[in-house]
C-alpha cells in the first residue's frame, strides 16, 4: 500500500506542479486508504494554497480599485490646476489691455491739450491709432477759457475713458481736474 500511495503523492505533486490541476485519474485506480492519504494530502496541501491564491486575487483587486480612484483624484486636481491658470492668463490679458487702454486715453487728451496749446480756441475732435488700437478725443469750450476734454481709449474690448477740465488757457494752461470715469 505505501508504493501505492507514494506514486499517488509523485503523480499528485508532478500534476500540481506542471499544470495546477488536481490529478483525480490517478486516485481512481487506488484503494479507499490511498484515496483517503491522498484527499488529506489536498486539503493540507493544495486548498491553503487556493485560498492564499483567492486572498491574493481579492487583495489585488484592492490595490487596483486603490489606484484607479488615486488616479482619478490625481486628474481632477491636474484639471483644476490648469482651469485655474487659464483663467489667470486671461485676468492678465485683460489688465495689460486695461491698462494699455487708459494709457491711450491720457495719450488723446495729451494730444487734446497740444491742440488747445496750438490754437487756444481749439474746440473739436480728433484721433490717434497705435496698430490695431485707438484713442479719440473731443474739446468742448465751457465758456470763457474754460474746456472740456474727453478722451476714450480702446484696446480690443476694453475702453477706459478720461475727462480733463481745463479752468485757464493764457498765459498757461491750468489743469482743474484729470480723472478717469465711467461714462461722459
Amino acid at each position: 500500500m505505501n508504493i501505492i500511495i507514494k506514486k499517488l503523492f509523485m503523480e499528485a505533486r508532478l500534476c500540481d506542479s506542471n499544470q495546477g490541476l488536481l490529478c483525480l485519474d490517478a486516485v481512481q485506480g487506488a484503494g479507499k486508504a490511498a484515496r483517503e492519504t491522498y484527499k488529506t494530502y489536498v486539503s493540507k496541501t493544495l486548498e491553503p494554497r487556493n485560498a492564499e491564491m483567492r486572498q491574493t486575487k481579492q487583495s489585488g483587486y484592492i490595490a487596483l480599485m486603490a489606484v484607479l480612484i488615486t488616479g482619478l483624484i490625481a486628474v481632477s486636481i491636474t484639471t483644476s490646476l490648469l482651469l485655474l491658470g487659464t483663467s489667470e492668463t486671461k485676468t492678465a490679458i485683460t489688465r495689460e489691455e486695461s491698462e494699455r487702454a487708459r494709457a491711450y486715453a491720457n495719450a488723446c487728451a495729451e494730444e487734446a491739450l497740444q491742440q488747445i496749446r496750438s490754437s487756444t480756441g481749439f474746440t473739436g475732435s480728433g484721433s490717434l491709432t497705435f496698430g490695431a488700437d485707438s484713442c479719440s478725443y473731443t474739446v468742448t469750450g465751457l465758456g470763457g477759457e474754460n474746456r472740456e476734454i474727453t478722451a476714450t481709449g480702446a484696446v480690443n474690448t476694453v475702453v477706459r475713458k478720461v475727462e480733463v477740465v481745463i479752468s485757464d488757457i493764457n498765459p498757461k494752461i491750468i489743469v482743474s481736474s484729470w480723472q478717469e470715469v465711467v461714462d461722459f
